[in-house]
């Protein structure tokens, strides 16, 4: 239902948190769709991308994140499949859409 045939470059839209130290940290799906679902995780940054609520979803999103993270993004990472694959780090590319600080 979901396959389909993929190339060595994939671009995903998802949201990461910022740590005190200003290192990237993965956001769990729970965290930026309230689901454990990647496919509803991941159309929901997407659609906040395309129609222009990105920064509306990053505050949502900084609520629900714990006290090691001061910050979000909203991003669409670009990553290597095959790198991926082999264990290495896959990411090309990040594209910011949206920056917003926890509350708090």
């Amino acid at each position: 239902m979901y396959a389909t045939a993929r190339g060595d470059v994939v671009v995903l839209s998802t949201a990461v948190g910022i740590d005190h130290r200003s290192a990237t940290r993965r956001l769990s799906m729970r965290t930026i769709a309230r689901s454990d679902d990647p496919l509803v995780a991941e159309s929901l940054v997407r659609t906040a991308i395309d129609d222009g609520g990105a920064d509306a979803l990053c505050h949502e999103i900084a609520r629900r994140v714990d006290d090691e993270i001061v910050g979000v993004q909203v991003v669409e990472e670009r990553h290597d499949l095959d790198r991926f694959a082999a264990g290495d780090r896959s990411l090309i590319r990040r594209r910011v859409h949206a920056t917003c600080e926890r509350p708090g």
